[in-house]
């Protein structure tokens, strides 16, 4: 399944990420998993969070974390 074009980098770089980011990934992704919003939504939610928990790093990195949550 090749349907998001970073997929195969985030599954790739996985084991380079720092364990606890991608932890607290989990733990909000797993948060607004029961929502009843869109999949979009919920992923703006998370990133949000993030940037503001985690001013330091690149949003790019940011983001690919997430996708490498879900995809884990």
């Amino acid at each position: 399944m090749n349907w998001y074009p970073c997929f195969k980098a985030a599954w790739r770089m996985r084991r380079s990420f720092d364990q606890v980011l991608l932890a607290r990934v989990r733990q909000l992704t797993q948060g607004y998993a029961d929502t009843p919003q869109s999949g979009e939504w919920k992923r703006h939610q998370v990133y949000a969070r993030l940037l503001k928990e985690y001013p330091t790093i690149k949003p790019r990195t940011l983001a690919l974390a997430i996708e490498i949550a879900l995809c884990s």
